[in-house]
């Protein structure tokens, strides 16, 4: 069972949908945690079904830090403050998991992703660096890594590296 999440709002939905039927196609047994980021995309998900999808909504994970970010930072750099505390949240409820992979929602998955966790295997972090060429080395002021798929097992050095992502 692959346990997944990503974030979305009503702008990203037809990109959103376009992951889940990616990933339904391509990963086997699954569960996608959707953190629907305003209430337009909530009520599509509640008029519509889903297989294997849970949707979450803003007033399910805006803790008291993250309302704080929320108030100085635009949309977009809220929506990356978000992408490390919806799997944090996810591992928290739901404790019989053992992993969570985090993905972009305008992200679309052509072929069968079982070498990619075959890969990870018994790692506890997936993240892949930018490597921008020399001439786009400025655009890493946005950071190093590359945040459309990562993947985070529960245990010590899993939990550490997500706990860090998210204190940032």
């Amino acid at each position: 069972m692959k346990y997944l999440c990503t974030l979305f709002d009503f702008n990203y939905l037809p990109l959103g949908i376009s992951l889940y039927e990616s990933i339904r196609l391509h990963f086997g047994d699954f569960h996608l945690w959707v953190l629907a980021m305003d209430d337009k995309t909530c009520t599509f998900f509640k008029e519509n079904s889903f297989d294997h999808v849970t949707v979450l909504s803003l007033s399910d994970i805006e803790s008291e830090d993250v309302l704080v970010a929320k108030g100085n930072r635009t949309w977009q750099e809220y929506c990356w403050t978000l992408s490390p505390v919806l799997p944090s949240y996810v591992l928290a409820k739901n404790r019989g998991i053992d992993h969570i992979t985090y993905l972009d929602s305008d992200i679309y998955f052509f072929s069968d992703v079982e070498p990619v966790y075959n890969e990870i295997g018994k790692y506890s972090v997936m993240i892949i660096p930018h490597r921008f060429p020399d001439r786009l080395k400025y655009l890493e002021a946005n950071g190093i890594y590359n945040v459309q798929m990562v993947y985070f097992k529960r245990d010590e050095i899993g939990m550490k590296c997500l706990n860090r992502w998210r204190e940032q």
